[in-house]
């Protein structure tokens, strides 16, 4: 597998951080990401694993059952947090979500009377909560390339870290968002490691 030998926002030298987990980080912005570079069908293979029954990713299978049951799962501290500074009390934004998963956060942005639109890398999840009717496509970052200067907000929740090309994501995160638009996203905390 190829690794990273420079930061991938920045170029800049970088060092090994969690060597057990290929963690590296850049020298320069401090940006903390995993070193190895995987070809596409790596990552659908990865995330298909993480997703099946009893998989890594086994609550989110439990939080698909319980929106097909017809409740809204829990939307955890950190994610709420960066939701309520975006909307600030409004209705009827235009918000988008890299990394939608099974469409928890899509399906309260739906009863909270938002515009909502999820790109989910992984086929198999992004068509469980199409299932559902909710408005979420099966494909990464790049199904925003469709919409130049669309949503007032764009939400990615423990996905940044996951990006190959994570300078072209973030080109693409802003030509999507509307001039003055938001990006909300959270990352994991690597100090617990």
């Amino acid at each position: 597998m190829k690794s990273f030998n420079q930061c991938k926002v920045c170029s800049n030298e970088i060092e090994p951080y969690i060597p057990d987990l290929r963690l590296a980080r850049c020298s320069n912005c401090k940006l903390i990401f995993y070193q190895e570079l995987a070809e596409t069908n790596d990552l659908k293979s990865i995330y298909k694993d993480l997703y099946k029954l009893n998989g890594e990713y086994q609550p989110h299978n439990d939080q698909y059952t319980q929106l097909q049951n017809g409740i809204q799962p829990r939307i955890g501290f950190n994610k709420k947090k960066v939701i309520k500074k975006i909307i600030q009390k409004r209705r009827g934004l235009d918000i988008a979500e890299i990394g939608a998963g099974v469409g928890v956060v899509a399906n309260w942005m739906k009863k909270e009377g938002h515009h909502y639109m999820g790109f989910e890398f992984e086929e198999g999840v992004a068509n469980k909560a199409a299932s559902l009717g909710l408005p979420i496509k099966a494909v990464g970052y790049e199904g925003l390339r469709e919409y130049n200067d669309k949503f007032d907000a764009i939400l990615a929740f423990e996905v940044i870290e996951h990006i190959q090309d994570l300078s072209d994501c973030l080109k693409q995160l802003n030509k999507s968002l509307k001039p003055g638009g938001y990006l909300g996203f959270t990352v994991p905390n690597t100090d617990k490691y």
